[in-house]
Parts: C-alpha cells; structure tokens; sequence
C-alpha cells in the first residue's frame, strides 16, 4: 500500500507539472506522449483498482507490475556512462558465449572419465 501511494503521489505530480495531453511550454513534452509515463500510470491505475475491488481475481491486471522494472532503463538512456557499461556486456555475450561452451565441455570430459574410473564404487 505504501508504494502504490508514492507512485500514486509521483504521478499525481507529473500530472499537474506535465500537463495531460498538451504542454505549452516549448521543449517540454506533454504526460501522456512519454511512453515511460504511460507505463507508469497503467501500473498506477492496476494497483489502485486491486486495492478498490480485492475480492475479485485480476491476476491478469497484477502482470502488469513487472513493467515496473523497465524503470532503471530510463536512468541507463540518460547517463552516458551507464550506455557505455550496458554496451560493453552485451558486447561481451558472445565471448561469454565460446567460454561457455568450452567449459562444458571439460566438465563433459571429466564426467565421462569421472564414470569409467569410479563405476560401481559408490
């Protein structure tokens, strides 16, 4: 209950600071044309309609929290050395990609040994 107040408060706030639809101030985008806000007051609104009707099972509805963890996304786009570290992994999958496959196979190799010297003893 807490959080959803919070978020309930946060996007209470961009709301009025933002304006809903249209933001005369030039540079300054409007609430709803950021798709992070839109996600943002779905998750809102889900949260405040479970604690309205909590008897009834929106499972459904509840799926929608995990949208939520999109948020550390934003902070990443906006700090470029964040952009920098993030680039730097998914650059290295492939690499961790080979390391993979040749540890798994040593580990193969060993079992197999492993099998023809300790079959029966244990």
């Amino acid at each position: 209950m807490g959080f959803t107040a919070v978020f309930t408060f946060e996007a209470l706030l961009k709301l009025v600071a933002q304006c809903v639809f249209y933001n005369p101030e030039p540079g300054e985008g409007a609430y709803f044309n950021s798709g992070w806000n839109l996600i943002d007051f779905v998750v809102v609104v889900t949260s405040i309609f479970e604690y309205l009707n909590p008897g009834q099972n929106i499972s459904s509805l509840k799926a929608l929290r995990v949208f939520k963890g999109l948020r550390p996304l934003r902070v990443i786009s906006k700090d470029e050395g964040l952009k920098l570290i993030v680039s730097a992994l998914l650059n290295s999958i492939p690499a961790l990609g080979n390391v993979l496959m040749v540890s798994s196979l040593f580990l193969f190799l060993f079992a197999i040994i492993g099998l023809n010297l300790f079959s029966g003893m244990f």
